[in-house]
Order: C-alpha cells, then sequence, then structure tokens
C-alpha cells in the first residue's frame, strides 16, 4: 500500500508540474498577444471595419453571417472605445482561451504532458497567430468548437453530470450564432456515436439529443430574421458553393493549391506529423483506439470532404480551421503514447517550425515597413495600409464643403471602402453604398433605404471608376466633380478614388432585392 501510495504522489506530482506548465504558456502567450495589438502598425482589414459597422447596428442577423461578431465587437467598444485595439481585443482573448480548452482535451485523453503539446501546437500555428491580430467569424467559431468538442467528449465520459451537457449545448449555440460552420458539429458527433461500438448506445440517451436540440436552438432568432430578410443570409452562403465547371487538371492544380495553404496555416512540419499520425490511425483499422476515432471524426474525415472540394471550387485556407483542433489532439496524444525517444527529434522540429513561423507572422507589418516593401508583391498585408490616411484626406474636404461635416458621405459598389471611412473618420458617421446590380450584396444595401431621412442634404461621393452613373447623377439636383483622392500605400500602389459633390438629395433608388446573383 506504502508503495502504491508513493507511486500515486509521484503521478500527481507529474500531472501537477505539466499542467502548471501549460497554464503559464497559455497566460503569457495571451498577454503577448493582448500587448501585440497595442503596437501592431496594421489599419483593420476589411472584414474587421464592416463587423465594427454592423456592431453600431444591433440585430439578431446580418447579410452574410450571424451575429456573435458584431454583439462581441459592441461589448468590447463599448467596454473600452471604438479604437482598434478594442474591436481586436475578443480575437486574442477568444483565440487564446480556445486553446485552453484544446489541452484540457488532451489531457482528458492522454494526460498533463499531452496538454502541453496540444496547447502549444495550436498557440504556435500561424493561423492562430493570425486569428488572434483580426478579428473576424473565425476567432469565435473556433473558441466554441474547441469548447464543443471538450464538453462531447466529457459527456462520454462522464454521463452524470450536467456540466458537460451544458457545456456543450452553450458551446453549439456560441458557434452557430458565430458562423454556420459550427452546425457541422452535430452530425460529426452523431457519426462517432454511430461507428463506435462501445458509444453506440449513446445514440438512444435523450440527454442526448436535447443538449443538441438546445444548441441549435439558439439560431432560432437569426432564422426569424432571415425570414423577414428573405433569406438572405441563405442565399449569400449558397453562393459559396455555386462552383464553374473546371478541366481536372485545373482542379487538381486547385486542390495542392490549398494543400499548400493548409501547411502554411498549421506550419509544414506540423501538417506532415498530423497527416502522417492520421493515416497511421486510419490503417491501423480496428486497432485504432476509440480516442483517435473522435479525433478522426473532427479532423480527418470532414478535412477530405473539403479537400475533395476544392478540386471543384476554390476552397478558402480559413474553411477547415476547426478540424485542426482535434487534429493537434492527435498529434500530441500520439507523441505522449510513441516509445521513449521515439519521436523527440520530430517533435522538436514541429514545435521549433511553429515557432518560427508563427513569429514571422507577426513580424512581417514591422519587416515589411522596415524593409520598405509596403505595397510591394510581397506584401501580404498590402489590404491593411493607408485607410486611416485616406479618412484624414476624405475629412479634410468633408470640411471644404458647405455643409461640412454633416455632407453624406456615399461609396460606390464596395462595402470595404466604405466601411474604413465609417470607422476612422473622426465623427464616425454612417457611409452609404450606391450599386446598380439590382441585387443585394453586402449589409449596406439592407440599410440603403435610411437615406429617405436626409431629404435636401448634400453628399460627397466617392468612386472608384472614373464616371458617375446617371442614376447616382439623378439622386441630387446638381453634381460637381471635385479633384480626385489618391493615397499612395507604397511601391506602385495607390487609394485611387473620383469624387463628386451632389448637392440636395432628391431622391435614392430602390433597394436592390434578395435573389441569387448570376
Amino acid at each position: 500500500m506504502e508503495d502504491g501510495s508513493i507511486l500515486q504522489s509521484e503521478d500527481d506530482e507529474f500531472d501537477a508540474r505539466w499542467s502548471t506548465r501549460t497554464w503559464w504558456l497559455i497566460a503569457t502567450v495571451g498577454l503577448l498577444r493582448v500587448f501585440y495589438l497595442t503596437v501592431v502598425p496594421l489599419d483593420l482589414v476589411h472584414d474587421e471595419a464592416y463587423y465594427w459597422d454592423w456592431s453600431r447596428h444591433p440585430a439578431w442577423g446580418y447579410y452574410s453571417k450571424p451575429p456573435m461578431v458584431a454583439w462581441l465587437i459592441g461589448l468590447s467598444t463599448w467596454w473600452g472605445d471604438s479604437t482598434a485595439f478594442f474591436v481586436r481585443l475578443p480575437a486574442a482573448l477568444l483565440s487564446t482561451a480556445g486553446s485552453f480548452f484544446t489541452a484540457r482535451l488532451a489531457r482528458c485523453m492522454y494526460g498533463s504532458r499531452a496538454g502541453l503539446y496540444a496547447a502549444a501546437l495550436a498557440l504556435l500555428s500561424p493561423g492562430n497567430c493570425v486569428l488572434s491580430l483580426v478579428m473576424t467569424i473565425d476567432a469565435p467559431l473556433m473558441f466554441a468548437w474547441s469548447v464543443a468538442l471538450y464538453g462531447f467528449w466529457r459527456i462520454l465520459e462522464q454521463p452524470r453530470t450536467l456540466v458537460p451537457y451544458t457545456l456543450c449545448a452553450a458551446a453549439v449555440g456560441f458557434g452557430s450564432l458565430s458562423k454556420q460552420t459550427m452546425l457541422g458539429s452535430l452530425p460529426l458527433a452523431f457519426l462517432f456515436l454511430a461507428i463506435s461500438e462501445g458509444d453506440r448506445h449513446r445514440l438512444r440517451d435523450w440527454r442526448v439529443w436535447a443538449t443538441a436540440i438546445a444548441g441549435i436552438s439558439c439560431i432560432a432568432p437569426v432564422l426569424w430574421w432571415n425570414q423577414q430578410h428573405g433569406w438572405v443570409t441563405l442565399v449569400h452562403t449558397r453562393e459559396h458553393f455555386a462552383a464553374e465547371p473546371v478541366t481536372l487538371l485545373r482542379g487538381f492544380l486547385r486542390s495542392l493549391e490549398f494543400i499548400a495553404a493548409q501547411m502554411l496555416v498549421i506550419s509544414p512540419v506540423t501538417w506532415c506529423a498530423m497527416a502522417a499520425f492520421s493515416i497511421a490511425a486510419v490503417r491501423a483499422g480496428q486497432g485504432c483506439d476509440r480516442r483517435q476515432r473522435y479525433l478522426l471524426c473532427f479532423s480527418v474525415l470532414p478535412w477530405l470532404a473539403v479537400a475533395v472540394l476544392s478540386l471543384r471550387q476554390r476552397v478558402e485556407a480559413n474553411w477547415p480551421a476547426p478540424l485542426y483542433v482535434a487534429g493537434f489532439v492527435l498529434v500530441a496524444g500520439a507523441w505522449e503514447n510513441s516509445a521513449a525517444g521515439a519521436t523527440p527529434r520530430w517533435r522538436r522540429a514541429a514545435l521549433t517550425c511553429g515557432l518560427v513561423f508563427s513569429l514571422l507572422t507577426m513580424l512581417l507589418p514591422f519587416l515589411i515597413t522596415g524593409l520598405g516593401l509596403r505595397g510591394s508583391r510581397f506584401d501580404a498585408a498590402v489590404r491593411m495600409w493607408g485607410w486611416q490616411d485616406l479618412a484624414r484626406c476624405v475629412d479634410q474636404r468633408l470640411q471644404l464643403l458647405p455643409q461640412g461635416r454633416d455632407t453624406l458621405l456615399v461609396s460606390d459598389r464596395r462595402r470595404g471602402v466604405a466601411s474604413e471611412l465609417a470607422f476612422y473618420l473622426p465623427h464616425r458617421p454612417d457611409v452609404f453604398v450606391f450599386q446598380d446590380s439590382g441585387t443585394v450584396t453586402s449589409q449596406y444595401d439592407l440599410w440603403a433605404g435610411s437615406l429617405e431621412r436626409y431629404p435636401e442634404r448634400d453628399a460627397l461621393i466617392l468612386t472608384e471608376h472614373p464616371e458617375l452613373h446617371p442614376t447616382l447623377v439623378s439622386s441630387f439636383r446638381r453634381v460637381n466633380r471635385l479633384p480626385d483622392i489618391s493615397i499612395p500605400i507604397g511601391g506602385n500602389r495607390t487609394h485611387h478614388y473620383h469624387a463628386w459633390h451632389g448637392q440636395s438629395l432628391v431622391s435614392w433608388p430602390d433597394p436592390p432585392t434578395v435573389k441569387r446573383r448570376r
């Protein structure tokens, strides 16, 4: 008995030591990310400014996405201020918190040391670094996916405890309000229950079904909002999968491009390790244990489906991002279960490569500026320069007009310019978008009717096209051309816009209709 007590004490000490290292790693990286937000010189990317503009109009839904990203930005900027730091703060916090649940899942499956490995793999992936900097829908989705993955495993391990059911339902609800992709976690969960002989009986457990229903029910208000707006989000989502016919060679090249992008997202060595361990687990067949089956259902199997999709159409690099949560745990478990001395070299290579790629990702804005590469073909951050300068120039132009900052601001076609100006102009105006396609292409089209509140108001109109659309000309009593606005970014790139002064708004075209664009 005494020997057993000693061994138990040593095991507890071992677990506590590795767990402490894990929490310190996560906390340290989280603090560094928050500090990084205070010094990074990048302007908001279009999507960030666009979602910030959503946050000024709280709703149960928006043109292309559920409302969570706008709610989080609204909460952060209400608590702090409408600055780039507070717009991005939820991304840094959520992406770091997600790694905590990734570590918890690995710890539950393979032990505390595997928890540290999984957390390190997640934190040291370039994609995770980007998610901690840019506040888009992917940061809350990744967080929710990590929590749901951990919560569902705890349901399987502790079916008599209420907490994991509540945690899992809340995560599915939170994620579903963040991005439609979250709904895919439910069929994957039921797939695992169907193929895992020891867990198949849970398909008859009312608590599992109640958890799924509770999570899904969170999107009921979003569905109601969409019903009121012609199912615009569904139409937009459907267009992502409307692929044009491609040749076999073109599809093959697209698939190679997709794989290369994925290797950059999580670092090449980590991707190769994940692929190798996944293939080994699949080849084991019946020898694949329950934990591996669980992780494969949430990683390799859906990843292969996305890879097949890449043969048909262009797939964005972030689409399979949630699937790497289980992949990180799979690699960490393989490292922990390997014979002593069998994998340390590859483990060091994966972690070192991830660290180097992550550091390069975070240092990239400073390197681009320091090396004079802004605006060059090597500038991966080219879309995040010059918007503050453009806003200052537009503000100066507004103050020269008769109505000053009360002048309406109208952009043509592109939501990106409208959202950047709305954020960076000092008085934070509503910016309106004119487009003549006849169909809704952004949230600004759904807001277009509010221009009826401004009869007889002047407008500063910015367009990329050198000629003003006749419909826009007829919307004002008189339109005068102004000098163009050109903001150099670097290299040969500029933000260049043609400007007009529209005097006395007469009427605004009817809002576009919701229908599928062709």
